[in-house]
């Protein structure tokens, strides 16, 4: 698994951020928070999933580039657009979610 230098985190974790990180880095999938990934089939740009579900076979077997911590779901997609206009000013999200997957391969 990866993770973002500049992480997304949703202002109902940030403060546990860190310490949600760790435990998910140690394979502890039961805490309740969500994860913005960037997107595994090539088309979408995103994956959001329940961190539960990294526990499952078909995300342990994969290449995961976390972007972004969410309390909920909710909370998750309303970090979407906040990740979209911090890079729309060049016109070119698409190129940023490159940008960011070549940073994880730097």
């Amino acid at each position: 698994m990866n993770w973002y230098e500049h992480l997304y985190v949703g202002e109902r974790i940030s403060q546990d951020a860190g310490q949600i990180r760790e435990q998910i880095e140690a394979g502890n999938y039961s805490r309740r928070v969500w994860l913005i990934l960037l997107s595994s089939n090539g088309t979408d740009l995103f994956d959001i999933r329940p961190a539960p579900d990294l526990g499952k076979e078909y995300f342990r077997e994969r290449e995961m580039y976390v972007i972004g911590l969410a309390k909920n779901r909710d909370e998750a997609v309303s970090l979407i657009p906040q990740i979209a206009a911090d890079y729309l000013s060049d016109g070119a999200v698409s190129r940023y979610i490159g940008e960011i997957r070549r940073s994880f391969r730097d």
